[in-house]
């Protein structure tokens, strides 16, 4: 069979299909269905992300903490500051009180020198000479130059005579 023939054969079959169908139905005339496209569907738009109201209770925790540790250094550095400026005040005071002792120190060993105390002054001066490294150096000048005349006092010093007093 040649295309045509086969043609022509499928023509003449569908008019006789339509020919038939339109006799057996004359109360209703037949209306081709037509469909209409699918609507197309926009995808919705993606909402912002929101925080829930766990994460944002999270959220205001996390920040009241912050702050609360914020606090809580500011308090610490206070009390630090506080606590060097009062240390700084006793070392002070220590040291001035020091310094009047070892004044006081000093006028004694050069006190029991001239009253021929040897024994008592070398004592003192090895008190004066433990703490001399605290002490400001115009004290320690003055502590050096005593160690000398203690030496000088004790090579002056003549041996007490037998029967002598």
């Amino acid at each position: 069979m040649s295309k045509a023939t086969l043609k022509w054969a499928l023509c003449t079959a569908v008019l006789g299909l339509v020919a038939v169908g339109c006799d057996e139905k004359k109360d209703a005339p037949v209306t081709p269905k037509v469909v209409a496209p699918a609507p197309v569907e926009t995808p919705a738009p993606v909402p912002a992300p929101t925080m829930t109201d766990t994460a944002t209770k999270t959220m205001d925790g996390a920040k009241e903490t912050a702050a609360g540790m914020m606090d809580g250094a500011k308090g610490m550095a206070t009390d630090a500051q506080t606590k060097a400026t009062d240390a700084t005040a006793g070392v002070n005071a220590m040291s001035a009180e020091t310094e009047t002792m070892a004044k006081d120190m000093i006028a004694k060993v050069e006190a029991f020198i001239k009253e021929n105390k040897l024994d008592d002054a070398s004592n003192m001066l090895t008190k004066l000479e433990e703490m001399k490294a605290k002490l400001p150096q115009n004290l320690q000048d003055q502590i050096a130059k005593l160690r000398p005349m203690l030496e000088a006092a004790k090579n002056m010093k003549m041996p007490a005579m037998p029967g002598m007093k």
